[in-house]
């Protein structure tokens, strides 16, 4: 069964990792910007990336996969330089958003031109037991 997580931030992400029992090589994250009350993100490329990536996970996300969609600040934040997500190298250094990675694997998708389409997300939800 997929299990998916919801965390607010870089140091609640830092902190879901290190107590993270299961394998991390199954630790999938997804960095968004930053959700109103009615779930809509400030950035219009999450938005029109996460119908794609809902319809991936359902189809395609291994069953032992747990999925964390974390939000990366909202848009100031997000667009500081000096944003953490940006220095951290655990994480491959987030320069776009959205992004999703594969936890210390070399599976990444940038940019809602790649979260968006169905067919890389497929490419990237296939694991080595496969």
């Amino acid at each position: 069964m997929v299990t998916e997580s919801y965390v607010d931030g870089y140091e609640k992400l830092k902190q879901f990792i290190e107590n993270f029992k299961d394998n991390k090589k199954n630790l999938y994250i997804l960095f968004t910007g930053k959700k109103d009350e009615a779930g809509v993100s400030w950035c219009s490329d999450c938005n029109d990336a996460a119908p794609v990536i809902k319809q991936a996970v359902e189809k395609f996300a291994p069953q032992n996969a747990t999925i964390v969609y974390c939000d990366a600040g909202d848009r100031p934040y997000w667009k500081d330089p000096q944003n953490p997500f940006r220095h951290d190298g655990t994480l491959g250094k987030i320069q776009v958003i959205p992004t999703f990675i594969r936890y210390g694997q070399p599976q990444r998708l940038d940019g809602s031109d790649q979260c968006g389409k169905l067919e890389l997300l497929e490419m990237f939800f296939e694991t080595d037991d496969d």
